[in-house]
């Protein structure tokens, strides 16, 4: 049975739960990652599961297409911006992802400072659990659809909810941080904790 949780203003989420992180944080050097349908630039994806996309240069790209043709072949991917390269370490999803094939795949975002999510991220085939880790704020300008994976959000900061957050059968999980929306937004799961 799926809940939905109707929220409207800053709520302040106490939450002392641990933050996972897998991989190396570097807080004086990273990289500006934009997911968009450019060709990926500096920096490369590697390994076919999970696919991950590593930054070498202050500013890269990681190409939408190469995301969802793993994440339909049933693929992890993961996304990083730490890297020795002199960026703030923003990652931000300038266009739609959109996994339509495949089993069950994990999407995972690591920003070393924000993760800005302006275009949509949904699954329509097969859960795809998403784990979202900032280092500072995270916000959601569009909405993310797991398809019935869970959805981790793990702000430092403040989660800002700016659309929908969908994980039908899936769980939400609120790892850290405090959530807050200057509209009335919806996150829909089996809980939300």
């Amino acid at each position: 049975m799926n809940t939905t949780y109707f929220f409207s203003g800053r709520i302040i989420a106490a939450i002392s739960a641990s933050l996972f992180w897998s991989g190396q944080i570097h807080l004086n050097a990273a990289s500006d990652v934009s997911i968009s349908t450019a060709v990926t630039s500096g920096g490369s994806f590697a390994g076919p599961n999970p696919n991950v996309f590593t930054p070498t240069a202050a500013s890269a790209v990681a190409n939408k297409g190469t995301i969802q043709t793993s994440l339909n072949g049933g693929n992890a991917v993961t996304v990083n911006t730490a890297s020795a390269a002199g960026g703030n370490g923003d990652l931000t999803v300038t266009s739609a992802i959109a996994k339509t094939a495949g089993a069950s795949s994990t999407l995972t975002f690591n920003a070393v400072r924000d993760l800005i999510i302006n275009a949509a991220v949904s699954s329509s085939t097969g859960a795809m659990p998403l784990v979202l880790n900032s280092g500072r704020n995270m916000s959601n300008a569009q909405a993310l659809t797991s398809n019935g994976g869970n959805i981790t959000l793990s702000p430092v900061q403040t989660f800002t909810v700016g659309a929908a957050v969908n994980a039908n059968a899936g769980q939400v999980a609120i790892q850290s941080g405090s959530v807050e929306s200057s509209s009335d937004q919806n996150i829909t799961g089996s809980s939300v904790v």
